[in-house]
């Protein structure tokens, strides 16, 4: 000490020595940048989940048929309804129909008289198909979408490529089983997928099973659901 003391150049060198490396410490650890390369790339993410949606996008309307049956001299009277199915399923979605009663449509004011359900499938549905009684039945229409089980090649049902609005009529012998009337194996556009049911019944003349005057109903579910 008493060196340094006699000596103040020696001292102020031994000083300087000392607090530099200090300094230049002290200067890269708040001052990072200037150890660093003129650009930097940091690569990040950014993820947004779309969830699997379906709806009907035109939900199906009640349907009133277009005529009154006799009870006894019979006839034909027809009914539609249309709906619209949309989804951004990738693998598509089915449409299945099901009936609330097994036999599907039944006098309101008493369940015990029914119009019967037409079994089996029908290419031509008419009154010569049920004769001697009465039928119920519906087909569809829609173009491919439609489940080829509907399509007819103009003589069979359940192939070609046609889907008529009065072809191959069907009902499934107890109808609270479901059936699969709309088979698609890719999504719609947000105004979806159209499809239309159409609904007959037939009554001939003088029919074995008395159908006693009233209103008959049938009540029937849509259900849509992606592919799995």
């Amino acid at each position: 000490m008493q060196f340094t003391k006699e000596h103040p150049v020696v001292s102020a060198l031994i000083s300087t020595i000392l607090i530099t490396p200090l300094l230049f410490f002290m200067y890269f650890a708040f001052e990072p940048r200037v150890v660093l390369s003129q650009s930097e790339e940091e690569t990040f993410i950014i993820e947004q989940i779309i969830g699997e949606e379906i709806s009907f996008q035109v939900p199906p309307g009640d349907v009133e048929m277009d005529g009154t049956l006799g009870g006894l001299l019979g006839g034909i009277s027809n009914g539609s309804t249309t709906f619209a199915v949309a989804t951004n399923a990738p693998l598509g979605y089915q449409v299945e129909i099901a009936f609330t009663q097994a036999d599907a449509m039944v006098n309101n004011a008493s369940s015990t008289y029914f119009i019967p359900n037409l079994n089996p499938r029908e290419f031509e549905f008419s009154t010569s198909t049920v004769a001697g009684s009465a039928g119920f039945a519906y087909t569809v229409t829609g173009g491919t979408h439609v489940d080829n089980f509907f399509a007819d090649d103009g003589d069979n049902c359940g192939t070609g490529s046609n889907y008529s609005a009065d072809r191959c009529w069907f009902m499934e012998e107890t109808a609270t089983t479901p059936r699969i009337i709309v088979d698609s194996n890719s999504p719609t556009d947000g105004q979806g997928d159209e499809t239309i049911l159409y609904f007959r019944v037939a009554v001939d003349q003088n029919p074995s099973l008395q159908l006693p005057t009233g209103t008959y109903t049938a009540t029937a579910t849509l259900t849509a659901a992606p592919q799995t």
